[in-house]
């Protein structure tokens, strides 16, 4: 896939086409696939529905997992930045009051 930023006219939009819309390696067209891709894709075609089934709901948990795990992570560095920013103020405040 890819994002198309050309202008909108037909001419432009034509070109884009026939340049950038090309087949490209798919079950469709596994002629185009190097061995190594032909080899996965036989491999996720030769399985039925409920073994790719399984094989994308373990995917879609383990990415639930990283993101969850990532959120956690973004919380604790924002508790962090908030300590450290309170105890800047803190100290900055204390400073203030010894030169008064």
């Amino acid at each position: 896939v890819q994002t198309y930023e050309g202008s909108r006219d037909e001419k432009a939009l034509k070109k884009f086409a026939e340049e950038k819309l090309v087949p490209m390696c798919s079950p469709k067209n596994i002629d185009l696939c190097d061995d190594e891709k032909k080899k996965e894709l036989e491999k996720y075609m030769a399985m039925d529905v409920e073994e790719l089934k399984k094989l994308i709901d373990g995917q879609e948990d383990d990415l639930k997992k990283i993101e969850e795990e990532f959120k956690k992570s973004v919380e604790g560095l924002q508790k962090l930045y908030e300590g450290y920013t309170k105890d800047k103020e803190e100290k900055m405040a204390k400073l203030k009051d010894k030169e008064e």
